[in-house]
C-alpha cells in the first residue's frame, strides 16, 4: 500500500504522525473507518532534551512513499472500527505505537 492511495484524511493523518514523531494523538474520531478532524482532535508533541552539540537533522517528507506495517495496521483497525474515538494514539519515530479505544462493551 502506497502514500498516493490514501483518502485524503487518512493522508493528513499520516502526514501529522511525521511531524509529531514523538507524541500523542487524542480524542480522534473515526467515522465509516476514516479520520475525521472536525471536531478537531487534540496533539501533543514530546521533546527529550539533551545537553549535546548535534542538531537533529529535520526529515525529508517524501511525496509518495510505500506505508509501513504499523501504519497499514492502524489503517486496518480504524476500519474495523467504524464507528469510534481513538482516545490515545501513541506515536513514535512518526509511526503509531499505541491506541487507546473505549472497550466498556467488553465488560
Amino acid at each position: 500500500m502506497r502514500f498516493s492511495t490514501l483518502s485524503p484524511t487518512r493522508q493528513r493523518l499520516v502526514r501529522a504522525m511525521q511531524r509529531i514523531r514523538y507524541g500523542r494523538i487524542t480524542n480522534l474520531t473515526i467515522r465509516d473507518g476514516e479520520p475525521v478532524f472536525y471536531p478537531k482532535p487534540e496533539a501533543y508533541q514530546d521533546r527529550k532534551h539533551q545537553h549535546t552539540d548535534t542538531v537533529a537533522q529535520p526529515r525529508t517528507i517524501d511525496s509518495d512513499f510505500a506505508l509501513k506495517a504499523e501504519v497499514v495496521d492502524l489503517f486496518a483497525e480504524m476500519s474495523r472500527l467504524d464507528n469510534a474515538v481513538i482516545l490515545n494514539l501513541e506515536i513514535k519515530e512518526g509511526l503509531p505505537f499505541l491506541t487507546t479505544v473505549d472497550a466498556s462493551e467488553l465488560l
